[in-house]
């Protein structure tokens, strides 16, 4: 009876270590990285399979508009143009600081400081306006438009 015990033994071991190296077989084909993909780097060298949007804040003057599309003078003098989003929120502050907002293309002055947030959209492989903010004057500071007081 040693030896049936024996033999019912060693079945069940070479059964076991045949289901372990066949597990080990499945999980690694599993882990082997797709054919397009450098396993080597991060996950943010491919930011359109992570993310779906991403935002940017831009400094600059408006230039030129036509209603759909918004072109902007960076403080380094370089010309950028996007495309306007459906609905883009423009802010603007009057001389006591109020401010208003406008989801209008039409209410876009041009040659003012603005502060414009931008949105990717992967599926576009475009930034688009979302808002455009007028920087307001500081209180005191003199505009164009404004006359000194004597």
């Amino acid at each position: 009876m040693s030896i049936l015990y024996t033999k019912v033994f060693w079945v069940s071991f070479v059964l076991v270590i045949l289901a372990f190296l066949l597990g080990l077989t499945v999980g690694r084909t599993n882990l082997k990285p797709t054919a397009n993909r450098d396993a080597n780097k991060p996950v943010s060298a491919y930011p359109a399979d992570v993310f779906s949007m991403q935002s940017a804040v831009l400094k600059g003057r408006v230039i030129k508009t036509d209603g759909s599309t918004l072109t902007v003078m960076t403080p380094k003098q370089v010309q950028a143009t996007f495309p306007l989003a459906q609905r883009v929120y423009i802010t603007k502050y009057d001389s006591l600081g109020k401010p208003s907002v406008s989801n209008s293309p039409k209410d876009i002055e041009l040659n003012k400081d603005v502060t414009i947030n931008l949105e990717y959209v992967a599926a576009s492989n475009k930034y688009f306006v979302l808002t455009i903010t007028y920087i307001p004057p500081f209180p005191g500071q003199k505009t164009a438009t404004s006359t000194p007081k004597l």
